[in-house]
């Protein structure tokens, strides 16, 4: 990833390497006195964009294109993800030092954020079973094809 304009540096090297050095290949970056005075203005600017998007909830919405098995398919394995990423998130949570620095309280919000998205998220398996037997879907699941 290219910072825009001269908003960050690469630490340790005028230029942009390839790949970063270590077994990770980890590249550290510093801000600017330009990048944190446009991170200012754009965390206290009017107007915020809170809009959520997911891709993964955009193929939900169109999971009546496929045959109710595939879309029943989907939202299990899309559960069964969501379950997995809230085990390593709740590991991160439990296991992790909170010393309550600024810079970790705001990683802490992050990280609460994502172990609640994700607690709602995990719960959608079974949804598609559960949502054939809804009589208030009864109509669009009779024109939802058994077969492709």
């Amino acid at each position: 990833m290219r910072p825009r304009s001269n908003w960050a540096s690469a630490t340790g090297s005028p230029h942009w390497p390839r790949r970063g050095t270590g077994a990770r290949h980890r590249r550290d970056y510093g801000i600017t006195d330009a990048g944190r005075a446009e991170l200012r203005r754009w965390l206290t600017e009017p107007g915020l964009d809170l809009a959520f998007r997911s891709a993964a909830l955009l193929r939900v919405f169109f999971l009546w294109t496929l045959t109710r098995e595939e879309g029943v398919d989907y939202l299990e394995k899309f559960a069964q993800t969501n379950r997995e990423r809230l085990a390593a998130l709740e590991s991160i949570r439990d296991n992790a030092e909170w010393v309550g620095d600024p810079v970790q309280v705001c990683g802490w919000l992050i990280l609460e954020y994502g172990l609640r998205r994700l607690q709602d998220l995990g719960g959608m398996g079974g949804l598609g079973r559960r949502a054939a037997h809804r009589t208030s879907v009864s109509t669009a699941l009779r024109r939802w094809p058994a077969s492709a």
